[in-house]
């Protein structure tokens, strides 16, 4: 009940009672990793990072199979630069989805940008859709200037019926790297998902256009 009455307080933005509520559920649940990510995210959101680590972090030590803790937890390692910590996560996040690498460090954000794309993927296939959102979103702010993980998450969005989404993050792609020839292939996959198929046509054309220009 507790819960229940922490979310509808977040909804209406009231974070102190929500934070309240969440606290006193913890207290009292003999299964505190559902509280745990509820009271992270809340902390996510208040910019009170180093709060949502102390609630996430033991929740991997007890091996709590929580795909979605796991990745907040990840997104509030870059938020507080614990480079470190955010790569030993991500190899745990390998090995929990059976991830098979090509080799065994990771050198950089880009690497690790690669690695949450691949486990986006797996997630969205058991079925961890919000999770595998978390893991897109993570892998295009490690390298936005990578665009082929934003186009991943925006087919993503497709897939899962939320193509205005999909169309706004490619437009605004586009309005920075126009001549980025997949943008417009995917660009008008979401225009035929939205039924607008002129459109499609024509970002289609354009695409053909930049093909015939190589």
């Amino acid at each position: 009940a507790r819960v229940r009455m922490g979310l509808a307080c977040e909804g209406l933005g009231d974070s102190a009672s929500a934070e309240k509520l969440y606290l006193e559920a913890l207290e009292i649940s003999d299964d505190p990793s559902e509280i745990a990510v509820h009271l992270a995210r809340l902390y996510s959101r208040m910019e009170r990072y180093e709060s949502a680590q102390l609630h996430l972090e033991p929740l991997l030590q007890k091996s709590v199979r929580r795909f979605d803790g796991l990745l907040m937890l990840a997104r509030i390692y870059i938020n507080l630069g614990l480079v470190d910590k955010l790569m030993e996560l991500t190899w745990r996040l390998t090995v929990m989805l059976n991830i098979q690498l090509k080799s065994d460090t990771v050198d950089s954000a880009a690497d690790l940008a690669v690695i949450l794309s691949e486990a986006a993927r797996r997630l969205e296939y058991i079925e961890e859709i919000l999770a595998a959102e978390e893991a897109h979103v993570l892998a295009c702010q490690l390298v936005p200037e990578v665009i082929q993980h934003q186009l991943n998450y925006a087919r993503f969005l497709v897939r899962f019926g939320r193509v205005r989404d999909a169309v706004n993050l490619v437009e605004n792609l586009l309005r920075h790297h126009p001549d980025q020839r997949e943008a417009f292939v995917v660009l008008a996959e979401c225009y035929e998902a939205m039924g607008a198929y002129d459109a499609a046509q024509m970002a289609r054309k354009r695409a053909d256009e930049m093909l015939n220009m190589n």
